[in-house]
């Protein structure tokens, strides 16, 4: 068979199915065409899904009758003025959008244009172009299109529900809303107004934007990030890492006001949340990437949804530096949404306490006698817990803390125990409650990858401790030998198939060595050639400090539970435990009015 042209009406069709996927692909387009115009109010209908009827109107600069003419021809652009595709500056640039959506629907465009007396209108029906007409309107643009794809049924077979594309179209939309806070959105779908953003104007206007699109609860616990180096700058807010989610649609990125999907920029985002986020969980994220034109490349794709760094290490590397440093400026804060989901709970089972009988009060009347009776008994025990347990760490020396002085302190003073691991403390405005077990082992393995850089105080066995284990883990093990040495665990070779271990870090006081050993050997199998060393040093910090954290179980004295609260608030990322876990978590005095109904 000999090799042809393809005619238009199918080369366009062809063109269509790689820039207008869906409905909301359509949108995308036309919207971006709008804020290239100058917009400042843009107006979105929508009937059934977008399948049947959409219109995009705006207050822009509109066209005149000779570029509505062109328009609709294919690669016919005003964005292009010297043929630079390595200098783009506006959303839109290839010429493709409107011919596509005229070859595969029913399309009409009526324009006016600041210097035209009266509006212009052209229709495009599967590609056959009508000639242009006089009509009526103010200055700016109209696009509507009926019957999207109904000149290619097979598209239509692989839409969704009506519902699944108006929610496309709203996520499509939000996600240029927030890129674009000086603009007015409006987005109808069949009669009902889903989404209107004011503009927003002064000096907060992009904090206001984020807020009416991601909520309120984003803004109040999220942190400022922002990283500049000569022409490159990177800014926005990421959640605090125990506000977070179990898939990335909250996470919105723009390069130079342009929404989108970039794995690199996603790999970055969880780069820096790696020690304080959990697995599988992604944190809220709205990230300004603005960089000269010609570093970035937006040519990738027909959709314009991902672009090509010049430096792409670059951007990563500020992404990660960016986050870490919030991270580290905001310490041991934890989500307002934690406190608000204890109150949830504990309201729920308020609610599904029934009220007491004469029977029951009687009952508990005697159970009241029975505790006070056996106030003795208690205190006698909490001298016994005093004399048992030792400090957390030897000769550790505590600060005499006044119980009346829990204003001066961020997490309080610690007032008791309960259940053998939770600390109780009162704070000027309320009080917290913390998992001395997390909290522990968070500042521990701070103090590792701290010391880890530096010499580690050791303690040398008496008797040098022989751990069996299969082949597979002893050569792994032996592989890290030396990082081990740094993090005070020195071990050597004791066959094919043991290793003999001779020092263990000051800070692990007594542990099991052999468990340790053992958890070690397999977090380094686990863990493919594709983690970075500083990465796989990391996981064996968090290794070794779960081995030597408070456990669960263990009573501390008043001195000690204060000691951890204060380590905890001199400690970076102490609000999440290293599995990303939070520590504690704070109820205020309002909060807790609220369970008594006062």
């Amino acid at each position: 068979m000999s090799i042809r042209l393809l005619p238009n009406n199918l080369v366009n069709r062809i063109s269509a199915g790689e820039v207008i996927d869906r409905p909301s692909g359509a949108i995308k387009e036309l919207v971006e065409n709008s804020i290239d115009s100058g917009a400042t109010k843009i107006e979105v209908v929508v009937r059934d899904g977008g399948k049947n009827f959409i219109c995009v109107s705006d207050n822009g600069c509109g066209m005149s009758k000779s570029d509505l003419e062109l328009c609709v021809q294919r690669h016919a652009t005003s964005k292009l003025p010297d043929d630079d595709l390595s200098f783009i500056s506006t959303m839109g640039f290839r010429g493709e959008a409107l011919p596509s959506i005229g070859s595969v629907a029913r399309m009409t465009i009526t324009s006016r244009s600041l210097n035209d007396e009266n509006a212009w209108s052209i229709s495009v029906d599967d590609g056959n172009v009508e000639a242009v007409k006089p009509s009526s309107g103010e200055v700016g643009t109209t696009v509507e299109i009926k019957d999207l794809f109904y000149a290619t049924p097979a598209r239509l077979k692989f839409l969704k529900s009506n519902r699944s594309e108006s929610m496309a179209i709203l996520d499509i939309l939000q996600r240029i809303c927030l890129a674009h806070y000086s603009i007015e959105f409006i987005f109808i779908d069949d009669g009902k107004k889903r989404l209107h953003l004011h503009k927003c104007e002064g000096e907060n206007a992009q904090l206001k934007r984020i807020s009416d699109v991601i909520g309120s609860n984003f803004v109040e616990n999220s942190m400022y990030i922002e990283n500049i180096k000569d022409d490159i700058k990177i800014y926005g807010y990421v959640s605090l890492p125990t506000l977070n989610y179990n898939n990335t649609t909250k996470q919105f990125m723009f390069v130079n006001g342009r929404a989108i999907r970039d794995k690199q920029i996603l790999g970055a985002i969880r780069a820096g949340v790696m020690d304080v986020v959990p697995a599988n969980r992604y944190p809220m994220v709205s990230i300004y990437i603005v960089t000269p034109p010609r570093f970035t490349d937006v040519n990738v794709h027909p959709n314009k949804a991902e672009v090509r760094f010049m430096d792409s290490g670059l951007i990563r590397a500020m992404i990660v530096s960016s986050i870490r440093k919030a991270i580290e400026k905001n310490g041991c804060k934890t989500s307002s949404s934690l406190s608000n989901k204890t109150i949830d709970i504990l309201s729920n089972s308020l609610k599904n306490q029934s009220n007491f009988s004469n029977a029951k009060s009687a009952n508990f009347n005697g159970e009241l006698k029975d505790f006070y009776n056996n106030q003795k008994n208690i205190s006698d025990y909490n001298e016994l817990v005093k004399e048992q347990f030792a400090p957390m760490a030897k000769n550790e020396k505590f600060e005499e803390i006044d119980e009346n002085d829990f204003c001066d302190y961020i997490l309080g003073v610690a007032k008791t125990q309960i259940h053998k691991n939770y600390i109780i403390s009162q704070t000027g405005d309320g009080l917290i409650i913390t998992d001395a077990h997390a909290a522990h082992e968070r500042i521990v393995y701070e103090k590792l990858k701290y010391y880890h850089k530096q010499d580690i105080a050791t303690q040398i066995l008496l008797l040098p401790e022989v751990i069996e284990l299969s082949q597979l883990q002893t050569s792994a093990i032996l592989e890290y030998s030396e990082k081990l040495r740094k993090l005070g665990l020195v071990i050597d070779s004791f066959g094919d198939d043991a290793v003999n271990v001779r020092e263990t870090p000051a800070l692990l006081g007594e542990t099991n060595i052999k468990k340790l050993i053992t958890d070690i050997a397999d977090e380094i199998i686990e863990l493919d050639d594709s983690v970075t060393l500083d990465k796989k040093i990391d996981c064996i910090c968090a290794t070794i400090a779960c081995h030597s954290s408070v456990r669960t179980g263990r009573m501390l004295n008043q001195h000690e539970m204060n000691e951890l609260l204060r380590q905890m608030e001199q400690t970076q990322s102490s609000g999440q435990c290293n599995h990303g876990r939070p520590t504690y978590i704070k109820l205020s005095l309002k909060d807790i009015d609220k369970l008594f109904e006062r």
